[in-house]
């Protein structure tokens, strides 16, 4: 849950901030009108003493407010290694 800044389709920041025409602009979002996914794939491969890790990340944001469709989406790649801490009590 939350707020989404979504003006009119063709509504300008002039008629909003300078005439204040600003009714409709703040919206509640949830999972009715902003459904999102986000999907994560790692694995690790030891290289000696240490771990590298492969991830890929898909990111999937859709938005429906106002009329207006928003699709946002994005794949990730990543390479990193991995470091394990020790903790002393």
């Amino acid at each position: 849950m939350g707020i989404m800044f979504m003006p009119e389709y063709g509504q300008s920041y002039y008629e909003i901030f300078s005439l204040g025409q600003a009714d409709g602009v703040i919206n509640f979002t949830s999972l009715h009108n902003q459904p999102s996914l986000r999907q994560m794939l790692t694995a690790d491969f030891p290289v000696g003493k240490a771990t590298m890790r492969f991830a890929y990340v898909w990111d999937a944001q859709q938005a429906k407010v106002n009329d207006i469709k928003v699709h946002n989406y994005s794949h990730t790649f990543m390479i990193g290694f991995v470091k394990h801490f020790n903790i002393v009590k």
